[in-house]
């Protein structure tokens, strides 16, 4: 079900243009961050030393696994934070495995060192809700699983593979990460980089981990979703 009331959200690299919808598994909906929560949020951030994911009281927009009570992506500053880099170091024929909000997509679509971006994404419920917000231009948006590449369709070689199926990124989805680049061998082209959301040490790794843990029961008292 998809209603009428579309979604336009700037904050810095956080646009995103999308309607409010919502399907059996998925929600996309915007939220508000007040002072409190953006104090208490902080806080937290500053305790685990990720003061560079803090964030301002202000609307956001996030899209939400209901059957997970899980943020699958949102626009606040700790998830551009992570995405900075494939912004910055896109070009030539990009693909992106995971589609989310399409945050990032706004983003390369600018980029004029960028001709073409394909986005292989494994739920259609997500495609379906994103999607329109990309009619034309440099996107072609696939259905279809980042483990089976040889299922995608896609003939060709990137020069940039940036993979994001992950909602959280931990120590342990590294080797994944590795699995993935290896599966992608005969679509990468010779001047081929590949990009993962900002890599984390295996210590700051353990301390997001637990300060997601802390933040989902915040977000459970406080009926805010960060």
């Amino acid at each position: 079900m998809t209603t009428d009331h579309m979604i336009q959200s700037e904050n810095s690299l956080g646009y995103v243009r999308v309607k409010h919808a919502e399907s059996p598994k998925y929600l996309i909906e915007e939220f508000s961050v007040t002072e409190a929560d953006s104090f208490y949020f902080n806080q937290r951030c500053q305790a685990q030393n990720l003061s560079a994911q803090c964030i301002r009281p202000g609307i956001y927009v996030h899209l939400l696994d209901k059957q997970k009570d899980e943020v699958v992506m949102s626009n606040i500053p700790a998830e551009i934070y992570d995405h900075t880099e494939i912004c910055q170091k896109s070009y030539g024929w990009v693909l992106i495995c995971g589609l989310g909000l399409g945050m990032i997509l706004h983003q390369l679509c600018r980029n004029d060192h960028i001709s073409e971006i394909v986005v292989v994404e494994k739920e259609p419920e997500i495609i379906n809700m994103i999607a329109p917000a990309f009619p034309e231009g440099k996107v072609t948006i696939l259905q279809g699983d980042a483990f089976l590449p040889e299922e995608c369709g896609i003939t060709g070689q990137f020069d940039t593979i940036f993979f994001d199926i992950w909602n959280n990124i931990t120590s342990q989805t590294y080797s994944e990460m590795q699995t993935l680049s290896a599966l992608w061998k005969n679509w990468q082209s010779p001047r081929i980089q590949i990009l993962h959301r900002r890599e984390k040490s295996a210590q700051e790794a353990k301390r997001q981990q637990k300060f997601n843990c802390t933040e989902k029961e915040m977000r459970k008292s406080n009926k805010c979703r960060l």
